[in-house]
């Protein structure tokens, strides 16, 4: 097998795994219990180069993978067995050429992934509106949020506010920068709200919220 070829896909690899760092970084360190947003604001400016870089080698893969003929043969007497064993590689680097791809696929829809999954997994706030009108006993807060860097942070978020007493419903939207919490006001204020948020490393602000009629 081509040691070029296989180098640059797991070359490639890396680089879509750096390309997506600032999504997955910060998460995987908020399950392991630490705060890292301000080193997934860091890697997301270097987010475009690593982007660059990943289609760079791609193509490089690509080259050393389906275009460049064999530089050896296993039986240099034998053309024939030179011409089989040529093949033979040919067939190993772009069936691993093929695998790597899917992999470099996946690494990079990751963030889309995610973003789908948390969406999926919270209500919007639209329906937290309309919960909150439906009982008249929970309090709701919207806030502003500042320091988001993608999906990877809006599950960091919303982890850590469902985790508070007297929390019911949470939704973060990164598109508008927003969340919306419905909480019970007996046994959480809306000013541990904000200071929770701003324990995760992110800037935070009031722009609405109602109390229980």
């Amino acid at each position: 097998m081509n040691l070029k070829a296989v180098v640059g896909q797991l070359s490639t690899l890396a680089g879509a795994s750096l390309a997506t760092a600032c999504c997955w970084v910060p998460l995987a360190l908020a399950v392991a219990g630490v705060t890292a947003t301000a080193l997934g604001q860091t890697l997301e400016q270097w987010s475009p180069f690593f982007y660059v870089l990943t289609g760079v080698l791609i193509v490089y893969s690509f080259w050393e993978g389906f275009l460049r003929a064999p530089h050896s043969c296993d039986a240099p007497d034998s053309p024939e067995k030179c011409q089989s064993s040529g093949r033979g590689r040919s067939r190993q680097m772009r069936v691993f050429f093929v695998v790597h791809l899917a992999l470099v696929a996946l690494i990079l829809t990751l963030p889309t992934l995610m973003m789908s999954a948390s969406t999926s997994a919270s209500a919007s706030a639209t329906e937290l509106a309309t919960e909150h009108e439906l009982d008249e006993e929970l309090a709701s807060v919207t806030l502003a949020i500042e320091g988001m860097t993608c999906s990877g942070c809006v599950a960091n978020i919303e982890r850590a506010l469902l985790d508070m007493k007297g929390m019911h419903r949470v939704s973060v939207s990164f598109e508008d920068s927003r969340g919306v919490m419905i909480f019970d006001d007996q046994i959480l204020a809306s000013d541990e709200i904000m200071e929770r948020v701003s324990d995760e490393g992110y800037a935070v602000a009031i722009v609405g919220e109602s109390s229980p009629l």
